[in-house]
């Protein structure tokens, strides 16, 4: 696991309309969910933290009956306070993500480091297969907004007050740019997904479910991924229908 203390400091402006960030929101939780997609059934189990300014995430797939890892990550993000003349908003700025699949029994791996004052990310890449091992860079795009790993994302969004916001008014955008930890694999295994690190994304409220919940939606491209939030703003529930993907919180 990388070691906090080598964490680099990333500075990137942000520029998000929304209230000031409740920090408290963002304590460590443990939770395990039901995980369904075209491949199986799983549990998959979810642990976040926080340090000072720094925040992590990471999760463990693992089958139902024989207990057997599939998949497992961790991604850190830096938090900053954004301040203006009459507002003070949260931003939790991407780091560093590791990512590790088991695909026909065989390890693939890749590392994520976002390098904001050269505004480019590091990809390492370790594979059984030549075209995805090495190193490669991608020049972080131009836009004023959010940067969110897709692991982070409900987390991401959380700080900002944006969440809460939304609730509070029933209405609610939020656009952003996703970078997707687990590049290129993830890409590769979902046939929704462009082949590309990052996608222009945004979130809307739906309103209330039946069972008190708040339901927002992911929009990039083509896709929607559907979020169930509980009164603290966590994720209870999320359904990616054309991936036949469903997340349940037990």
């Amino acid at each position: 696991m990388m070691v906090w203390k080598t964490l680099i400091f990333i500075s990137v402006l942000f520029t998000i309309s929304c209230s000031t960030p409740n920090y408290s929101n963002l304590a460590g939780y443990k939770k395990i969910y039901s995980f369904k997609d075209l491949s199986g059934e799983f549990n998959l189990q979810v642990e976040s933290g926080r340090k000072e300014n720094e925040f992590f995430f990471k999760k463990i797939l693992m089958g139902v009956t024989d207990q057997k890892e599939y998949e497992k990550s961790i991604a850190i993000s830096r938090i900053k306070e954004m301040k203006s003349p009459r507002s003070s908003r949260g931003v939790m700025i991407p780091v560093v993500s590791q990512y590790t699949v088991w695909l026909d029994k065989q390890k693939y791996f890749s590392q994520i480091k976002v390098h904001g004052k050269k505004r480019v990310i590091e990809l390492l890449m370790k594979s059984p297969e030549k075209k995805w091992n090495g190193k490669k860079e991608f020049k972080i795009p131009e836009m004023k907004g959010a940067y969110c790993f897709f692991s982070q994302v409900v987390d991401c969004l959380r700080v900002t007050g944006y969440f809460s916001q939304s609730v509070k008014k029933n209405k609610g955008r939020f656009n952003f740019t996703l970078i997707w930890d687990g590049y290129p694999y993830v890409n590769d295994q979902y046939a929704g997904l462009s082949p590309e690190l990052f996608s222009n994304a945004y979130f809307i409220y739906e309103g209330p479910t039946a069972e008190g919940l708040h339901k927002f939606s992911l929009n990039f491209g083509t896709q929607i991924i559907f979020f169930q939030l509980n009164e603290k703003m966590q994720l209870r529930k999320k359904f990616w229908v054309s991936e036949g993907l469903s997340q349940v919180e037990r």
